[in-house]
């Protein structure tokens, strides 16, 4: 009898604060409460602190957490993340040829991993599935950061087409990224599994975040949470702060989160003066909660260049707090459509200045505005987005796959 039924491959996971982290430990726990068998490989390093190491294993919550010993790098040096990406890679390949397992889940990108996960799975008949988190590298083709022509964007390219050929099931997080399998990779639809991500229940607190006098204590508070790179549209959020400030100076944005782009937007906050857009780093769970609690509204941004290929995980997180959502996204992006159809707030296409800032003086000012988005959000995360459904799906999605290799081996 296989030791498991199904195996994780994931970079980053708990105790991480990574939004990856949480969500491939819900799904990891949340498949253990079902009775499922679950390993989970991942590596002993904190993802944006790697001088903090986690045991080799651990047993978490009915899951069986094994870690790949890693050396330091700085993921922010392109040289160092391509070789975290390889050695990683190259010890979950060599875990899985030890391991038995009857299905695998594997968390896409980084570049590699999969693609030497999926090596083994087909040399052993193995049942894999792929999470697409983001398509790489069409991103960097699409921003011109990288030529399509360049050996090196033709190799990862064709390293995607053989994960998407030969995977047994691919996990879209949006239905745009669905429509562009199909149209770009040539995908079929029914191998294609529309998984959205989702959002913790928000536990109710007594206690009020407060900010010790800070300008955003007594504020209307927009949060953004998220990464700083190459997928948010930063600064159509910072360009709408600075107009939002001449009009009402009581309406402060807050930017939690790291990421390679962050200094390029804090100094042209500081070159430009502008008084009512604070900082911080990312923070531990209990803190974003009181943060997501304390926020009167929630800002979500994705360029053009990332429609169809990536779905911000924050705006689910968003929703389980139950307040409005201004998103700077494409209209027919994942995003745009969620927050249409069940009018959780406003869609401001990239760019929009003008837009962005009429709905945010609107939420301020509009008590009978800002309530019926605010009920929209939390009917919107309870009856589609919320941890137990989205996870049921993926349990579902694997007694499928094992149903079928069962039948098929007997």
């Amino acid at each position: 009898m296989d030791k498991y039924d199904v195996c994780l491959v994931t970079l980053n996971f708990y105790p991480d604060i990574a939004a990856t982290a949480k969500l491939m430990y819900d799904l990891a726990t949340d498949l253990a409460e079902k009775g499922l068998r679950v390993a989970v490989f991942t590596q002993n390093r904190s993802y944006y602190d790697p001088d903090q190491q986690y045991p080799s294993f651990e047993y978490i919550k009915g899951c069986d957490v094994f870690r790949a010993d890693l050396p330091r790098f700085d993921k922010n040096r392109a040289w160092q993340r391509s070789l975290i990406y390889s050695i990683f890679a190259r010890e979950a390949e060599k875990f899985q040829c030890k391991l038995n397992a009857r299905s695998v889940l594997v968390v896409f990108p980084p570049f590699f991993v999969a693609f030497n996960v999926l090596k083994v799975c087909l040399r052993r008949s193995r049942p894999f599935v792929l999470i697409l988190h983001d398509l790489d590298p069409d991103p960097a083709i699409r921003r011109k950061q990288i030529s399509r022509y360049n050996p090196l964007a033709i190799l990862l390219k064709n390293q995607t087409r053989f994960l998407l050929k030969n995977a047994s099931r691919i996990v879209a997080l949006g239905r745009d990224v669905e429509q562009y399998l199909v149209k770009e990779y040539n995908v079929i639809p029914e191998k294609i599994s529309y998984i959205p991500n989702w959002g913790r229940d928000l536990p109710e607190s007594p206690v009020k975040t407060q900010f010790k006098g800070h300008p955003m204590d007594n504020s209307f508070l927009v949060l953004y949470a998220g990464n700083f790179g190459e997928a948010a549209d930063l600064e159509t959020l910072l360009r709408s702060a600075e107009e939002v400030e001449k009009i009402d100076e009581t309406i402060h944005f807050l930017l939690v989160g790291n990421g390679r782009k962050k200094s390029v937007w804090e100094d042209y906050v500081r070159s430009k003066g502008i008084g009512n857009i604070t900082f911080s780093d990312f923070l531990p769970e209990d803190k974003y909660q009181e943060l997501l609690r304390r926020a009167s509204a929630f800002v979500v941004t994705l360029r053009e260049t990332s429609k169809g290929l990536s779905v911000p995980s924050k705006l689910y997180y968003y929703l389980s707090a139950g307040k409005p959502i201004l998103a700077i996204v494409p209209e027919f992006s994942e995003t745009g459509l969620v927050i249409n159809e069940d009018g959780s707030g406003v869609v401001c296409p990239n760019g929009a200045v003008n837009m962005f800032v009429n709905n945010v003086l609107k939420m301020k000012n509009d008590p009978v505005y800002y309530k019926t988005l605010s009920e929209n959000a939390t009917n919107s995360f309870k009856k589609k987005y919320s941890q137990k459904k989205c996870t049921a799906k993926y349990f579902d999605l694997l007694q499928e796959i094992i149903q079928r290799k069962k039948s098929f081996v007997s």
